[in-house]
């Protein structure tokens, strides 16, 4: 937990930077709630694999298939982080 507990504070902060100030509170409460429910569904499913499978294959399939999820979710929100810095770093019409 000490090594990716921070995350959030990194999510929120781009959350906020991302929608507009109006939606904030609501884009922050679709993270909590999808954050919190995703890893209840996770949980639930790496004790199924483990729970179908013998021994180490089973852990073996869990965290396999805990690492594909993981990668991608970062492939589809690598091309919303680029986009987000695409547009906050272009210049300014004054």
């Amino acid at each position: 937990f000490g090594l990716s507990g921070s995350y959030f504070v990194v999510l929120a902060a781009e959350v906020r930077s991302t929608y507009p100030h109006s939606l904030t509170g609501r884009a922050l409460t679709g993270i909590n709630f999808f954050g919190m429910a995703g890893a209840m569904v996770v949980q639930w499913l790496m004790g199924v694999m483990i729970g179908a499978n013998d021994g180490v294959a089973g852990y073996r399939v869990a965290f396999a298939a805990t690492a594909v999820l993981a990668s991608i979710a970062l492939l589809v929100y690598l091309p919303v982080a680029r986009s987000h810095r695409r547009q906050t770093s272009a210049p300014s019409e004054a």
